[in-house]
């Protein structure tokens, strides 16, 4: 199990440079200190989450939001779902 999460991370000059965020059971969502200020983006499209988050908190359509941010809907709504016991 450990073993599956550490090949989530890429390591540069023997430091973890990147990591692929465990929350789903598909890598959709990368932490990478050289892009978005270090903050959670999707792999695909590169929206931050929090503004993804954000807007659909506030009301607006999610296939509107994903399509505003070129992320598909089916990975816009597989981070926003709860975690799995798979993915926690």
């Amino acid at each position: 199990m450990i073993e599956r999460y550490l090949t989530r991370i890429t390591y540069e000059r023997g430091w973890a440079a990147r990591l692929i965020l465990p929350i789903t059971e598909e890598p959709l969502i990368l932490v990478d200190p050289e892009r978005a200020f270090g903050q959670p983006i999707f792999i695909h499209g590169g929206a931050r989450l929090a503004d993804v988050r954000g807007r659909i908190g506030a009301g607006e359509d999610e296939a509107a939001v994903a399509e505003d941010y070129g992320v598909s809907l089916r990975d816009v709504r597989a981070a926003l779902a709860p975690p799995t016991s798979a993915a926690a």
